[in-house]
Parts: structure tokens; sequence; C-alpha cells
């Protein structure tokens, strides 16, 4: 089960993050294996720690003013067993994806989501990770029929 944090907290917590040279040799790629979406880019190697720092920060605030759970950090994430190329980005399902696994229109997974605090705005896309999927699923369509009443 995933921990939340308050904002005060999780801005003093130490997450892991994984800097990713780009293919073409133009910077670095910053991402948090706790936190999927978040996504920043470094230009040389002494810039991935302040970029990463701020990156995070304007993710823990922002997520704070809409009222969205802050994961803790894995504490057992250890950057140094994991061999070069072996880091693995997050699975990350858009909204058409979602609709189309559950079976539900557009408008009814923005719905859900909002009403569920599920998923997370990149950019003007929705996202949801493969749990967030799940808890949408949990519960049928629809509003519940209505039970007659007794006397």
């Amino acid at each position: 089960m995933t921990k939340f944090l308050s904002s005060q907290t999780a801005l003093t917590a130490k997450y892991p993050f994984a800097a990713i040279p780009n293919p073409d040799g133009d910077g670095w790629e910053i991402v948090f294996p706790d936190i999927a979406g978040i996504v920043g880019f470094a230009e040389t190697w002494d810039e991935i720690g302040n970029e990463a720092q701020t990156i995070l920060a304007l993710w823990i605030t922002t997520s704070a003013e809409d009222n969205h759970p802050i994961p803790a950090p894995s504490p057992e994430w250890d950057p140094i067993e994991i061999e070069p190329g072996a880091f693995k980005l997050p699975e990350l399902y858009s909204s058409e994806q979602v609709a189309g696994q559950l079976g539900l229109s557009g408008g009814r997974v923005a719905a859900l989501a909002k009403s569920r605090n599920l998923g997370q705005l990149v950019g003007n896309s929705l996202v949801f990770m493969p749990e967030e999927v799940d808890a949408m699923r949990d519960r049928r369509p629809g509003r519940p029929k209505k039970q007659p009443v007794t006397a």
C-alpha cells in the first residue's frame, strides 16, 4: 500500500531520481521512479541536482494546491544496485486508453478521476498508473438502483 505525505514533509523528504543521458548527447532527462509523469531536463551534468530539486518542489506544491495525494519516497530504491539501462519508467495510461480498457467514455473517465482523486495532469493530458485504472474498475458505472422503501 502506498504511503502518502503532507506537502511540508514531502518537501524535506529525499526522493530518488534518475538522470538518463539523451541519445543525441544534448543533455539529461530527469525522472522520479516514485512519481509518475514528472520529467525534467538538464543541459549539463552540473545542473542535474538543482533541476531535480526544482522540478520536485514545483510538483509537490502544485499537487498540494490541487489536493492530490503525494506519495512517500521508496526507501528500498538503491540506484547503485541498478544496472545501467535497467531503470524502467513507470507504466502510464492516457484517458483514451483507460476508456478503451474499461469500456467507458472519455467524459466518464474524467469524472471518475476527479471524484476519486486519481490520475495526474501531464501537460494537457490526464495520465493514470495501473493501480489507478484498477481503482476505477472496482465499482459499477452509473447510479445505483433505487431500493424500495418499506414502512
